[in-house]
């Protein structure tokens, strides 16, 4: 660092503007306009005061804190004649002390929300449970993230969801489920949901189910599910259940009808593998059978030989290719 701070540190009407006192905003950039060689200083002093950066590969002093507090009780004491000042009718101290207050209030109700939130995550390979503040329960599938208010429970069960889970809830107050596509809202039932890139499905397991999604809502009960198209509609149809719960708990995963490139994302999240199928067209092949997931090599074997295709395992990696 070529420059010095220590002026702009020690002039008032600086630190004033530096945190917020919008009476010095005008002079300060036109200062910034006149003396461009000081420009670089000047915004890297502004942030050592607001951000609390690192100077020269150090803090910034204790002696130089204590000069700046005492700046500002003193008031207007102390002015630095270094750097002319702005005019300003409102002593500048008020300011910074207003500025230093907001700021101390807003870190403080961010670190509230912080502590307050509590964020679970499955990872590849895994299938983890989740045990809600009123008992409800979530079973969380491979890669996929819920997060929930631990304090304000009680007054508020809501929980958002990205991936795939499958929810037992405790009856009570309204339980509510945000996800990037929709809500799903209920009273006490155990149901279904699925929300990955541009997928949303929900389906009903026991009691009833509210869906709501671009303004739009359908209203599931047991052996009834919902998707969004591509035209995002929410397509209500019945679905038959023989469990009363997912078969993807168990390790087992059912597709109809399902674009081969859906299949191949949930062998990568199961079994922690990179599937390369280049120029195969993916797109437009569908799949209708079952994996499980506790065989990579008998996984892939069931999904691609009826496709006509084959395939090369190396480490994490997966080739795919058709068949010669």
């Amino acid at each position: 660092m070529n420059f010095s701070i220590d002026k702009y540190l020690d002039n008032p009407d600086f630190c004033a503007w530096a945190l917020g006192d919008e009476t010095h905003k005008a002079y300060w950039e036109q200062y910034i306009q006149e003396h461009p060689e000081e420009r670089e200083a000047v915004m890297y002093a502004k942030k050592v005061l607001c951000q609390g950066v690192k100077v020269e590969e150090r803090e910034l002093s204790a002696e130089k804190v204590t000069q700046l507090w005492g700046r500002i009780e003193q008031g207007r004491q102390g002015t630095s004649k270094a750097i002319p000042k702005s005019r300003s009718i409102t002593p500048w101290w008020t300011s910074v002390a207003a500025a230093l207050l907001v700021m101390a209030l807003g870190i403080g109700y961010w670190l509230n929300q912080q502590s307050a939130l509590v964020t679970m995550q499955a990872l590849a390979m895994e299938q983890k449970q989740v045990k809600l503040p009123d008992g409800s329960e979530v079973m969380l599938n491979a890669y996929s993230t819920v997060e929930f208010s631990e304090d304000d429970w009680e007054n508020d069960r809501r929980v958002t969801l990205q991936g795939e889970a499958f929810f037992k809830v405790k009856k009570g107050s309204t339980f509510s489920v945000e996800t990037p596509h929709g809500e799903v809202s209920v009273l006490g039932t155990s149901f279904n949901i699925y929300t990955r890139d541009n997928d949303f499905k929900v389906v009903c397991y026991t009691g009833k189910v509210q869906v709501a999604s671009k303004g739009q809502k359908e209203i599931l009960t047991k052996g009834e599910k919902v998707d969004l198209t591509t035209k995002g509609k929410l397509q209500k149809q019945s679905t038959p259940q023989n469990h009363e719960e997912p078969a993807w708990i168990s390790g087992t995963f059912d597709f109809e009808q399902q674009p081969l490139i859906q299949v191949f994302e949930e062998i990568e999240r199961q079994f922690g593998v990179e599937i390369n199928a280049e120029n195969l067209g993916l797109s437009t092949r569908y799949y209708t059978g079952t994996f499980m997931n506790n065989d990579l090599e008998l996984a892939l074997l069931v999904v691609l030989k009826p496709m006509g295709l084959s395939y090369q395992v190396e480490g994490k990696k997966v080739q795919v290719f058709e068949k010669k």
